[in-house]
């Protein structure tokens, strides 16, 4: 039972993160970045949100756009779900700075609170993503289907290797 139990809390992660991905900004909370973590962080959270400078989600729209093979009938959800991982991303980055900013001053309250607004803000920055992409999701051929599958896939599989 418990080895059940710790492999679905372990792939709950992934399968969120398979979708945060796509917004860019999460990677702020969930992906190894190439910096320590933080004193006093809890486990897992890196002390910058690396992840989301906004040469690394255009640069992650780019490749989705062409991955995806977005076709012009699409631009217009597109251009949504685009706006939602920009927004996304950079309200993570403002609130990372900020508690990198803190880190060395917080108490453990201070720093666990710190880290639940991230939290919530991965949620519903999430919500939105959900609500952007179902439509462009709904818009896709077969076959753009199967590669955004494909896509998120090979996600979580690179992620299940890096743990």
């Amino acid at each position: 039972m418990t080895q059940v139990m710790g492999r679905k809390a372990a792939f709950l992660p992934a399968a969120l993160l398979s979708v945060v991905l796509l917004a860019g900004a999460a990677f702020a909370q969930s992906v190894a970045s190439d910096k320590k973590d933080a004193p006093g962080s809890p486990a897992g959270s890196p002390a910058t949100n690396s992840y989301s400078t906004p040469e690394r989600v255009e640069a992650r729209i780019a490749e989705l756009h062409t991955k995806l093979g977005i076709v012009a009938a699409q631009e217009g959800h597109w251009k949504n779900v685009t706006d939602t991982m920009r927004g996304n991303a950079q309200a993570m980055e403002e609130v990372s700075t900020a508690r990198e900013k803190s880190l060395q001053t917080m108490t453990v309250m201070d720093d666990l609170r710190s880290y639940e607004v991230m939290a919530n803000m991965h949620a519903e920055g999430l919500h939105k993503l959900v609500a952007a992409f179902s439509p462009l999701y709904d818009s896709m051929s077969v076959e753009q289907r199967a590669a955004a599958d494909k896509e998120f896939q090979g996600y979580r599989e690179r992620l299940a290797s890096q743990q």
